[in-house]
């Protein structure tokens, strides 16, 4: 399947130690729609009793970041809403090895988000991300601030453990500092 949508109920991975999932794009599609994340496991008993088995049992258990994820999307009553009161900006070209700008924005889709357009306004009650790749300026982080009355500026580490955890996260361990050039200069005392 090469779109991932709100209709993919089931998502079969291989896994790791303790039924633990590499955290890849669709790892993490599967936990922002709340579908029913597994273990090969499962498909091997379905085919072994000749018929579809209960899937809480076979839910993995999370990823290298965060335990909990899967069995939480996936008994969440409010399927993909996780970002439901956020507006996120995208600052950048987000190089390997970041998830591609396009796949980024399709998370916060997927779980309900809404995507900043430019010159639009932040409604109050909405929480307002930038989400800046490595070598985002301070020019470019104040020129997609401006007008706003408060952006959390952060990299997309915060966007993927939110997903890791599925909650968000507090911004404060996720801030953006643009790089800084040092310029030195020689000083010779008189």
């Amino acid at each position: 399947m090469s779109t991932f949508t709100e209709q993919v109920t089931h998502l079969v991975l291989p896994t790791g130690k303790g039924q633990k999932a590499s955290r890849t794009l669709k790892y993490l599609q599967g936990i922002v729609i709340g579908c029913a994340v597994i273990s090969q496991d499962w498909v091997v008993v379905c085919a072994e009793q000749s018929k579809y088995v209960d899937v809480e049992d076979y839910l993995l258990v999370g990823d290298k970041v965060a335990l909990g994820a899967p069995k939480a999307a996936y008994l969440d009553k409010n399927k993909a809403s996780l970002f439901k009161d956020c507006v996120v900006s995208f600052i950048g070209d987000f190089q390997a090895p970041c998830p591609p700008r396009e796949e980024l924005e399709n998370l916060i889709v997927l779980g309900s988000g809404k995507l900043h357009k430019e010159n639009d306004a932040v409604e109050a009650h909405k929480l307002h991300y930038v989400v800046c790749d490595a070598s985002t300026s301070p020019e470019e982080v104040k020129e997609a601030t401006e007008g706003q009355a408060k952006a959390h500026i952060v990299t997309h580490h915060w966007l993927l453990d939110s997903l890791s955890h599925y909650a968000l996260q507090h911004p404060k361990g996720y801030l953006f500092f643009p790089p800084v050039v040092f310029q030195t200069q020689m000083s010779v005392d008189f």
